[in-house]
């Protein structure tokens, strides 16, 4: 009897699982259905664009050639218009995501004179930016533009000129310290250069990032960030908000913007 009743208990218990699981799915099942009918209606319009077949994965696409390395990546893109000669190519991110890739100057001013702004690229930055002049699109970007436009006016940035010689003159002594004839990749300290002169402009913040570079927990979190949005964009399973919650990734993308946030609410 003891022992029956032990099954009768796990019986229920399991029917208990069985029906929470049954209700997620069902739960689920819409937000799935729409993403694959909008995949599916993406794929449609790409269907006489060019993608290069040798590199294709029939479920990951062209995901396994952009993890990785990133300058391999670029060269692989690259070689579709040395190569092939073509203007444009779509990527594969997995079995349904399309992605449209310019490669040439033509084919990138005819998408720059559109509204360019992908959901795809954008929807991962909204935790960190929000939802602000460079993520939204359409009447939104409009009326933000048209608000912050007249801030731009030459005759109000004239005198900021002072704040940006002190910001290049503190950029240029660094690059004296670098031994003459030695090449350096410039990125990073352009990118400094810009966040100096940003919170000095817009916050009346002195940070001395261009000097203590990444020993900031800032700029350590900043790049951080874009590293991680670069990676999700690459891997198609993390576009999706609750699958990116359980990757180690993702915990890190939520730490690094409680950095920055934190950092904002200060310097405000």
């Amino acid at each position: 009897m003891e022992f029956l009743g032990w099954v009768l208990s796990q019986s229920r218990s399991s029917l208990v699982y069985a029906a929470i699981a049954t209700v997620f799915l069902v739960a689920l099942l819409p937000y799935v259905l729409r993403a694959v009918l909008r995949q599916w209606r993406i794929a449609r319009a790409f269907t006489n664009v060019n993608f290069d077949r040798r590199e294709h994965h029939f479920v990951f696409g062209h995901s396994l050639k952009m993890l990785g390395d990133m300058g391999k990546a670029l060269d692989w893109m690259s070689s579709l218009a040395n190569e092939l000669g073509w203007k444009t190519t779509r990527i594969h991110l997995g079995p349904m995501t399309n992605v449209l890739m310019t490669l040439h100057p033509d084919a990138a001013k005819a998408v720059l004179k559109s509204d360019p702004k992908v959901d795809y690229v954008y929807h991962p930055l909204m935790p960190w930016l929000g939802d602000g002049l460079l993520i939204s699109y359409g009447k939104k970007w409009n009326r933000n533009r048209r608000l912050l436009t007249p801030a731009f006016h030459y005759d109000i940035l004239k005198p900021y000129t002072a704040v940006y010689k002190e910001s290049v003159d503190t950029m240029l002594d660094l690059w004296s310290q670098i031994p003459e004839g030695q090449s350096f990749d410039v990125f990073p300290y352009i990118s400094l250069l810009t966040l100096d002169v940003m919170l000095r402009c817009t916050c009346s913040f002195e940070s001395n990032c261009q000097v203590t570079k990444t020993h900031s927990p800032y700029i350590k979190a900043v790049y951080q960030l874009s590293d991680l949005v670069v990676k999700r964009v690459m891997f198609f399973p993390a576009y999706y908000d609750w699958v990116y919650a359980l990757t180690p990734n993702g915990w890190r993308y939520k730490k690094a913007c409680r950095v920055v946030h934190q950092f904002s609410v200060e310097v405000i």
